[in-house]
């Protein structure tokens, strides 16, 4: 901690604040707030965001960012700038918990230094309007220092000072009228001073303002000591409540909804409430239940139990026997007394916990039949943790699940910040945001390396990320060597030993995906499975949250569990079988995307070779349905050519990104298109296919023209032209002599354009191929018009029209339409042109490409009607399409500056 002044900050009684031993003055209620705030959490970085809700909670100020600010800024004026630190996540006490009286209070409390809590006590927060303040933190303390106090009552209790001690209690119980602990304590004083008659007395008083207030009876305990009453057996103090929690963890960030979640079903009024909080391992799970349950004293006077239950540890589960053996003696039933059997132990179990006010923790459960024995009747709250849904539970005894998922970007980057403060060099902010990336977000990960990096100061920020970004050494750094609950690939170990050899096999073979995410059909493929097998696969890896979903149709294997289950793979199966899953895929992508491809639009049909044996690639009815799929598995597609080249596999590359050049012009940009193309001839030369090679170089050449390297793209589409000649291929001979023309249209040589368009008309004919009929007609109507002859233009345009109805795809009639809406406008014949061009519009919308350019074409048609206002509507509108979504057709490009000066000119009009 950095050198700062010598500042004890008294929150337990009248608040107090001593810089250097003299009082300093801190103005102002939020400002007192703030600094409360920020001292329950001394040397710690509090979020921005957190401050703001603890000081201001539900009514933060219009900008809180500016009024946090101008709090810290008089805090520090009030205590001096090296009080308080500005963290690039948020703000610092530079003080330690000693110098904190609540701080030093509950760490007494909890270490059961009775004497040292009482002394520091005093009403916390006194004067404080922070609803954070006194209806979380306060409760909280109260709790503990009654629960102190209590525990040198039943001292004083058992060396008989019994008078004193009735005196003590009726204040007590005055200021806490509804706690019964403190009434079972008075009513044992008074027995034990020999003051019967008042006991009983006072019972029936308590029984009348439980029952007139909560509407329930007293307490088991304090039943109990009426019946010692009416006996006249002495009362003797109770046991001691049992508080098994494991401690605290110091630096837990985060997770107010699963917290707030919890608060809100504790307090549903079920006669019982059983929470399931799933998750992977690591995600943080028995660090929620325990940081909950800590805060929960006042809700289970009877006591609050953890049992371990070692479902997915190195060794065997416990057995709910022996579960059941724990609970029992640590309630006081030993001996003889613990039943042998399982039903006997578990009816023992329900008997004495009924209508207690009890906490069940039951950690690292395996499955529904090792919790069930161990749920008891009524009265208690069960918190289960467990890598499984545990969905039985649900089912029959109404569990309800609560998911532990990773951490947000701020709660992950808070925990590093927290682990990492004592650091000297700590990292910056792009290095925090790569750190929690690589981790996933990862609790237990973003622990291990922030301890790493906190105790090998010579360790470089940049070498851990290095090493994390290597799959081979990712598991390795986030290993302690020390303990298999705090290394990594042990966590996913022990999920992965509980598997069935169906889902182990599935589970490593994900592995091998290249993708982020994948769908249902693909993980059958991987596997070569049916359907119906890979989603009941997928659905058992996701129960055991070895696998996520992140909606309802696709599944994600993070970073962390991909390269674990490598590992696996690479142990149990063999390089053939490994092979073997990859080819499938590969194949099902590159079949199915063809046939998704072919749904789009007219193109030279590829050499796929031959499907492998054994998968079902999908099947497309619409050009919408296509579009959807590409939407979902393009980047997966990307990745799995990226990973065909890495392997060798360079015309399994190559025809990948080709099949997918239709969904690419109508998605991407410019520079997406070139980049792929580039890819795909890159791998195409090395193959032997001269049809592939002629295919890839014309996808490079359209790709280059539509990015307006039309000088760039000639070569191109002449390499493409000459191979296709080559192997007397004559779809590929249109589709170059197509796109020479279209591209000497765009260079300004119209009479070569027109040369190229005719012959590739020429070829359409010759090759009987409607859609290249319509493709040839289309583009000849469009260079007429290019070169102001729209008489010329208008056949083509018609018998464009003509043919893309017969074909029927939405995609090519759009573009037909819209050539020869414009023949008809300038030639003047202007309703039938703008009842065309907005039938293109139309489709335009409904395929989702081409809008932009449809609204310009029809807003022009307009202009030239004479209807200025129409056309300036059609430019508005085209300028907000394309404002809103960049151009996506598949037609000659318009920027935004043409489209702003056609609305101009015709608002001018």
């Amino acid at each position: 901690m950095p050198n700062v002044p010598a500042v004890r900050i008294r929150l337990l009684g009248a608040f107090e604040v001593t810089v250097d031993g003299r009082p300093a003055a801190v103005p102002g209620a939020r400002v007192r707030t703030l600094l409360a705030v920020l001292a329950l959490s001394a040397g710690q970085v509090v979020p921005v965001e957190t401050v703001v809700h603890r000081v201001w909670g539900e009514n933060p100020p219009a900008d809180p960012r500016a009024s946090l600010y101008n709090l810290v800024r008089r805090l520090r004026q009030a205590l001096g700038d090296d009080v308080l630190g500005t963290e690039p996540l948020g703000y610092r006490l530079l003080v330690e918990p000693a110098q904190v009286d609540a701080l030093v209070f509950a760490e007494a409390a909890g270490a059961g230094d009775v004497a040292r809590a009482l002394a520091l006590w005093g009403e916390p927060f006194a004067g404080e309007t922070s609803d954070w303040l006194r209806h979380f933190e306060a409760p909280r303390l109260t709790e503990a220092y009654l629960a102190a106090l209590e525990q040198r009552i039943d001292a004083d209790l058992a060396a008989g000072k019994y008078v004193p001690m009735t005196i003590e209690l009726a204040d007590l119980v005055n200021r806490y009228p509804l706690r019964e602990s403190l009434w079972a304590r008075r009513l044992r004083a008074l027995s034990g001073a020999g003051r019967q008659a008042e006991a009983l007395e006072l019972y029936g008083d308590v029984r009348s303002r439980i029952a007139d207030e909560l509407g329930v009876d007293p307490s088991a305990e304090l039943q109990e000591i009426y019946r010692g009453l009416l006996t006249s057996e002495p009362q003797l103090p109770a046991s001691t409540t049992p508080q098994q929690l494991p401690p605290d963890l110091p630096q837990f960030t985060g997770r107010t909804d699963v917290l707030e979640t919890l608060d809100a079903l504790a307090d549903s009024g079920a006669p019982t409430v059983t929470v399931v909080l799933h998750g992977e391992g690591g995600v943080g799970k028995t660090s929620v239940a325990v940081r909950w349950a800590h805060g929960q004293s006042a809700r289970f006077p009877d006591g609050r139990f953890f049992v371990r239950l070692r479902g997915y540890g190195p060794s065997e589960p416990v057995p709910p026997t022996a579960a059941l053996e724990y609970l029992l003696r640590s309630l006081g039933i030993t001996g003889a007394a613990v039943p042998d059997g399982l039903e006997d132990r578990s009816a023992l179990l329900r008997t004495t916990l009924a209508d207690r006010q009890v906490l069940l923790v039951l950690d690292d459960a395996r499955d529904a039949e090792q919790v069930r024995p161990l749920l008891p009747a009524t009265g208690a709250v069960v918190l289960i943790t467990s890598r499984s849904q545990l969905s039985s539970l649900t089912v029959r005894e109404g569990a309800r699940p609560v998911r532990v998922g990773e951490l947000s970007a701020a709660e992950a980057r808070a925990l590093l910040a927290a682990v990492l403060q004592d650091r000297r060099e700590l990292p910056g902010d792009a290095e925090l945001v790569e750190l929690v990336t690589r981790c996933c977000h990862l609790p237990l990960a973003l622990a291990i390396v922030g301890e790493r990096l906190a105790r090998e100061p010579e360790l470089t920020v940049g070498d851990v990320l290095h090493q994390l970004g290597d799959e081979t050494e990712r598991l390795d750094v986030l290993d302690t060597g020390e303990d298999t609950a705090t290394e990594l690939r042990a966590v996913f170990a022990c999920s992965y030993r509980v598997l069935d050899p169906e889902a182990a096999r599935l589970f490593r073979l994900l592995g091998l995906h290249p993708g982020t995410t994948i769908g249902v059909p693909a993980a059958a493929a991987l596997a070569g499975v049916a359907i119906p097998v890979a989603r009941r696969l997928l659905d058992r890896l996701v129960t055991l949250h070895l696998l996520r979903r992140p909606d309802g149709t696709r599944f994600q294997l993070h970073d962390l569990l991909r390269a674990y289950a490598v590992e696996q793979s690479a142990g149990v199966d063999s390089e053939a079988d490994r092979d073997a899953a990859r080819d499938r895929l590969f194949s099902w992508y590159l079949f199915t995307a063809a046939d998704a491809r072919d749904a789009l639009a007219l193109g030279v049909g590829l050499d796929l070779g031959e499907p492998v044996p054994g998968i079902t690639p999908l099947s497309f009815s619409s050009e919408s349905e296509a579009m959807r799929w590409f939407d979902a598995e393009y980047a997966v597609l990307t990745a799995a050519a990226h990973r065909a080249a890495a392997l060798g596999r360079h015309l399994t590359a190559t025809r990948l990104v080709q099949t997918c050049r239709t969904y690419l012009a109508a998605r991407f940009s410019d520079g997406e298109n070139v980049r792929s193309a580039e890819f795909s001839l890159e791998q195409a030369e090395r193959t032997d296919n001269v049809f592939l090679q002629a295919h890839a170089a014309n996808q490079l050449g359209v790709a280059l023209a539509r990015s307006g390297e039309l000088t760039r793209a000639l070569p191109y589409f002449e390499l493409t032209q000459q191979r296709f000649a080559a192997i007397g291929n004559r779809n590929g001979a249109f589709t170059a002599l197509n796109n020479l023309g279209t591209l000497h249209k765009l260079l300004g040589n119209g009479d070569r354009a027109l040369h190229y368009l005719h012959l590739a008309l020429d070829e359409a004919w010759l090759s009987d191929r409607d859609e290249a009929q319509v493709f040839a007609e289309t583009n000849l109507c469009s260079t007429y018009l290019e070169l102001d002859r729209s008489a010329e233009a208008l056949p083509h345009g018609r018998i464009a029209v003509e043919s893309a109805r017969k074909i029927g795809k939405a995609a090519d009639l759009a573009v037909s339409l819209d050539g020869l809406g414009e023949a008809l406008s300038r030639t003047g014949a202007h309703a039938e042109a703008i009842a065309i061009l907005r039938e293109a519009l139309q489709l335009t919308i409904e395929t989702e490409t081409g809008i932009t350019l449809a609204y310009v074409s029809l807003g022009k048609a307009y202009a030239l009607a004479g209807e200025q206002s129409a056309a300036a509507t059609a430019f508005q509108d085209a300028l907000n399409t394309f404002d809103s979504k960049g151009f996506t057709g598949n037609v000659d490009r318009v920027s935004r500056d043409d489209i702003v000066k056609l609305l101009e000119a015709a608002r001018e009009t």
